[in-house]
C-alpha cells in the first residue's frame, strides 16, 4: 500500500533555498534513516517564503505489519520536515501535515 505524505514549512530563509541543491540535500537526509522515504519532493512557494515536502512510503497490506510500518513511515516523514527545517530555517506548520492512500485521509499528530 503505498501512502502519501505531505506538510508545510512556514516562513523559511529565501538565502538558503537552491533548486539545484535540491536532490543532494534530499540524498543527505536519506542517509540518516534506516528505512528511509521512498520518493520526497521540496516544493517553494516563492510568493509567500513557504516550503511544501511531499513524501511517499510503501507500507505492507498484512494487518500484522501494516500498523507497524506506518508507524514508522510517519515518524520518518515527521523526522525529514524536522531536518528539512534546521536546512532552511522557518517553522513546521504542526496544523497542516496530512497522509492518506487511496482509501484515507489522516491528519499528522504532533
Amino acid at each position: 500500500m503505498v501512502y502519501e505524505f505531505v506538510g508545510k514549512i512556514r516562513n523559511v530563509d529565501d538565502k538558503n533555498f537552491g533548486e539545484e541543491d535540491m536532490s543532494l540535500y534530499i540524498s543527505e537526509i536519506h542517509g540518516k534513516f534506516k528505512k528511509p522515504m521512498d520518493e520526497v519532493r521540496i516544493l517553494k512557494d516563492s510568493k509567500v517564503n513557504d516550503i511544501l515536502v511531499k513524501g511517499q512510503a510503501s507500507v505492507s497490506s498484512y494487518v500484522s505489519y501494516h500498523d507497524e510500518e506506518l508507524a514508522v513511515a510517519i515518524e520518518t516523514f515527521m523526522s525529514y520536515l524536522e531536518e528539512i527545517e534546521k536546512k532552511f530555517g522557518g517553522e513546521i506548520s504542526k496544523d497542516e501535515g496530512f497522509y492518506n492512500n487511496s482509501k484515507t485521509f489522516h491528519k499528522l499528530i504532533w
